[in-house]
C-alpha cells in the first residue's frame, strides 16, 4: 500500500510559506505517494474572492506538479477550514475550486483558561462546536477532533459528547483524521489527535479515517506517520484518501 499524509500546508496557508515543489521533493524522498495539499481557510478573516482567487492559482500549480511528478507523487487538492458552520454559503462557494476534499476543524479555544474548572468549562464550549459542526454535515474530514489538548495539556472531554460526535459521523458517512502532530505540540503527552482512548472509541463505530502530519515545515512532512500507522493498523483502522469528494480505499 502506497503511503499517505492527507493533512500538509504550504505557502497558501496564512501561516507556512514553505513551495510546493519543495515539499513534493521531500515527500518523493519519504516515499510517500498521496500528498493532500490541506491549506487553512479562515474565513472570518478571509474575503471570499480572495480565498477562490488564491486557491485557483495554487491548484493550477498543483497540476503543474503532478504532470511533472507523474508517477511519484499524486497531490490532492484540500482546505482546512476553521468552523466551515458558520459559513455555510462560503463553503459552498468552494465548489467552483474542484477540490478534492475538505476538512473542518475547530480552532477556537479558551486558551486563557488556567483553573480545573476553567478548563472544564472551555472544554464543554470546544466539544459543542465540534458537535455543530459534525452536524452542519458540510466537510468530509474533521480534523485533530481534540486539538484542545494542544492547550489544555490534560483530556477534559466528555465521554458521552465524544460518543455522540463520532456516531453522527457515522451516520453522515464522514470520517475522522488521525493527526500525527500532537507528540510535537504536547510535549509527548499524547501521540495523536484525537488521543488513543479517543480512536479506540472511534474504532468501534466506524474504520475509516485519514492520517496527516499537519506540516508546515519540510521536517515535518514524516513525522511519527509510522507510528501512528502502526497504531492505526491494530485497532483495525484504515487510512482514507479522498479524490473529487469521493473517499477511495488503498
Amino acid at each position: 500500500m502506497k503511503n499517505t499524509n492527507m493533512h500538509i500546508h504550504s505557502k497558501y496557508s496564512w501561516d507556512c510559506k514553505t513551495e510546493l515543489e519543495d515539499i513534493v521533493k521531500e515527500l518523493i524522498d519519504s516515499n510517500i505517494y498521496y500528498a493532500g495539499i490541506c491549506d487553512h481557510i479562515e474565513f472570518n478573516c478571509e474575503a471570499s474572492i480572495y480565498v477562490l482567487t488564491k486557491f485557483k492559482i495554487r491548484n493550477l500549480e498543483i497540476d503543474e506538479l503532478n504532470e511533472k511528478y507523474k508517477g511519484k507523487i499524486k497531490l490532492l487538492k484540500g482546505v482546512e477550514i476553521s468552523s466551515p458552520h458558520l459559513y455555510p454559503n462560503k463553503v459552498e462557494s468552494l465548489k467552483e475550486l474542484d477540490l478534492d476534499y475538505i476538512m473542518g476543524s475547530i480552532h477556537k479555544i479558551d486558551r486563557k483558561a488556567k483553573t480545573e474548572e476553567e478548563k472544564r468549562k472551555g472544554s464543554i464550549e470546544y466539544y459543542k462546536e465540534v458537535l455543530k459542526m459534525v452536524e452542519a454535515n458540510q466537510v468530509d474530514v474533521f480534523g485533530h477532533i481534540d486539538y484542545i489538548n494542544r492547550y489544555y495539556k490534560q483530556d477534559y472531554s466528555d465521554k458521552e459528547i465524544i460518543k455522540e460526535i463520532f456516531e453522527m459521523i457515522k451516520e453522515n458517512n464522514k470520517i475522522i483524521e488521525l493527526n500525527t502532530s500532537a507528540s510535537r505540540r504536547t510535549d509527548d503527552l499524547y501521540i495523536s489527535f484525537p488521543n488513543l482512548e479517543k480512536l479506540a472509541m472511534y474504532s468501534g463505530i466506524k474504520k475509516e479515517i485519514t492520517i496527516g502530519t499537519d506540516a508546515h515545515k519540510l521536517e515535518e512532512l514524516n513525522y511519527m506517520l509510522d507510528e501512528n500507522s502502526f497504531i492505526a493498523k491494530q485497532l483495525g483502522l484504515e487510512p482514507v484518501i479522498y479524490e473529487k469528494r469521493k473517499m477511495i480505499k488503498l
